[in-house]
């Protein structure tokens, strides 16, 4: 009986006495279906109590089973056997019980449990998969502050980096797009143009020790501006003892009738990253001017090829397992504005509000760039395609990608130059581009303008608070620039600032723009702010600046006007 499955409710003296009658009983034949049996329940007392085995499950649904005295029965006590061997051990122990691993297949399938006990399994079997999903995110996958950055991890503390080398397989160095298949360079378009390059970073541009080029005033019908945050003060020492390393960088070309302009914000460990910006300003516009689809008036195909390049390079001359950068790039000739990118340094062109009465005033923001973070549906599936683990950490508020079951890259970019460990898990190099007419853009007074900034300018200022800020404010366009970085900084130090909640406090960030007024810097000089009408549109003058639309007198004389009252006559407080 106990073998079956059943808890005799009999004194435990009676045991001895059960095991004699059922041997008796077997003995001579007769039907065991029901036993009775008087079992001393007390010294004093005794019941008669009837046991039966369970009900067939294979009992025909008109049979009944009213006859059956159930009320004794009841579940064992250890749980069923589906739970025991899920659990991988024993939580009693019972001589009469069989092992229930003995008989693996006999209980699983035609244990005599009642449909209700298979439910309460598989409910305790959803919970502890849920639980253990709730573990993996809560206990196991915190985000440590002192490590994280807002794009990356800092690898300084990490020392399983060397273990992982394996999974560098070169696979990088060979580009998935048509237009990298030559890697031949031809020199012959620099040969016969010559060839100016210009860089800096926000510690070289604030000290003074780089300026911005006479050429940026050359270029017929652009206006140009470039901007970092203003001077905070001397600079700080590293550990080193050197200033700490500049993670930003502004770079411009000018090459026969093309300009290009670009802008790289980097992560991973910091003079590595410095290392790499500056390698990418001194190669990528050669790259581009060299590529073998350049000299096919392939635009598109000469970002891609130079993007591709750069990496090749930069990875064979420097350490990038975990040290990338995110890089947005502007080619400018005479008809048409490419824009390609890889991370999260976008490109926005302002154009005119096209709503009525606002054209003259109120610019409406137009991205060029879709931003190459897990933040993106699109771009979060082809990694988690490709093999990456995406979590998004206790005390974060972005997802990071990771190789499976390690700590490392850390990454919320999925597009990046360098990263080369992160390529193995679906990261990768290849720019989107955009293109742009310049015929669309040049409306006279009301011309269009195109910024470009880094990630941590578009994470504190959105993208219409961006145009709107430069707008028609700014005699200039480097003066323009310099305004948007220096608020951005202000605004990142705000304590307020949710997006580096979760991030170590004093944490330095990038803040470079360039700013691009597609119209003759004179045009811009001339242009004027805003006038507001103070009258009926019927009367002629009677637009006003701001400043004297607010002056006090102009609201008394309004006041007087309402009240029918002489100008001479005082008004009452």
């Amino acid at each position: 009986l106990a073998r079956r499955g059943f808890r005799c409710c009999t004194h435990s003296g009676a045991l001895s006495q059960i095991r004699a009658r059922a041997a008796m009983v077997a003995s001579s034949g007769r039907n065991s279906s029901s036993l009775s049996l008087t079992c001393p329940m007390s010294p004093t007392r005794s019941s008669r109590i009837s046991i039966v085995p369970p009900p067939s499950p294979h009992t025909p649904r008109g049979h009944s089973r009213t006859s059956v005295n159930n009320a004794h029965l009841c579940r064992p006590e250890v749980g069923s056997l589906v739970q025991t061997k899920r659990l991988g051990q024993v939580r009693g122990q019972d001589l009469d019980r069989p092992d229930p691993s003995s008989h693996p297949q006999r209980s699983l399938t035609k244990a005599p449990q009642s449909d209700l006990v298979h439910k309460e399994d598989a409910l305790e079997a959803i919970m502890s998969v849920e639980s253990q999903l709730g573990f993996l995110q809560m206990g196991l996958y915190q985000l440590n502050k002192l490590n994280a950055t807002r794009v990356a991890v800092d690898p300084a503390d990490i020392e399983s980096v060397d273990k992982l080398d394996y999974l560098m397989d070169g696979l990088d160095f060979e580009s998935p797009s048509e237009h990298c298949l030559d890697p031949q360079r031809d020199s012959e378009y620099l040969e016969q143009n010559e060839l100016r390059l210009w860089s800096c970073n926000s510690q070289e541009y604030n000290e003074g020790s780089a300026s911005p080029p006479e050429w940026f005033s050359d270029v017929e019908g652009l206006g140009i501006g470039i901007g970092f945050p203003s001077d905070p003060g001397p600079p700080a020492k590293g550990v080193d003892g050197r200033p700490p390393a500049c993670q930003d960088r502004i770079f411009g070309a000018r090459c026969g009738e093309f300009t290009v302009l670009g802008l790289a914000n980097g992560h991973g460990r910091p003079r590595t990253s410095e290392a790499l910006l500056k390698r990418i300003a001194e190669l990528l516009p050669p790259a581009l001017f060299q590529s073998v689809p350049f000299l096919r008036q392939d635009l598109a195909g000469a970002l891609i090829n130079a993007f591709h390049h750069v990496h090749c390079e930069a990875s064979q001359e420097l350490d990038l397992r975990l040290t990338g950068a995110a890089v947005t790039v502007a080619l400018i000739d005479d008809h048409s504005v490419w824009v390609a990118h890889v991370g999260d340094c976008r490109a926005v062109l302002g154009v005119p509000d096209p709503h009525a009465n606002a054209a003259s005033f109120h610019f409406a923001p137009n991205c060029l760039t879709s931003d190459h973070t897990l933040a993106v549906s699109k771009e979060f599936d082809k990694v988690c395609d490709a093999g990456a683990e995406c979590r998004k950490l206790v005390n974060d508020n972005v997802y990071r990608m990771y190789i499976r079951d390690q700590e490392i890259p850390g990454l919320t970019l999925t597009r990046a130059i360098g990263d080369r460990l992160a390529h193995s898990v679906g990261l990768h190099h290849t720019p989107s581009v955009a293109m742009v007419e310049r015929h669309t853009l040049s409306q006279g007074d009301t011309g269009s303008f195109l910024v470009m900034g880094t990630g941590a300018l578009w994470s504190v200022m959105s993208e219409r608070t961006v145009v709107n800020w430069i707008s028609r404010h700014f005699s200039d366009a480097m003066s323009a620039a310099e305004s948007l970085s220096s608020e951005a900084a202000e605004r990142w130090q705000d304590p307020e600032c949710t997006t580096k909640r979760s991030l170590k406090a004093g944490l330095p960030e990038s803040f470079g723009s360039i700013l691009i007024y597609f119209k003759p810097p004179e045009a811009a000089a001339g242009s004027t702010t805003r006038s507001f009408v103070t009258g009926p549109h019927s009367v002629k003058d009677s637009h006003h600046d701001w400043d004297t639309v607010k002056h006090k007198g102009r609201a008394d004389e309004l006041r007087r006007t309402q009240a029918r009252l002489l100008p001479a006559e005082e008004l009452a407080d």
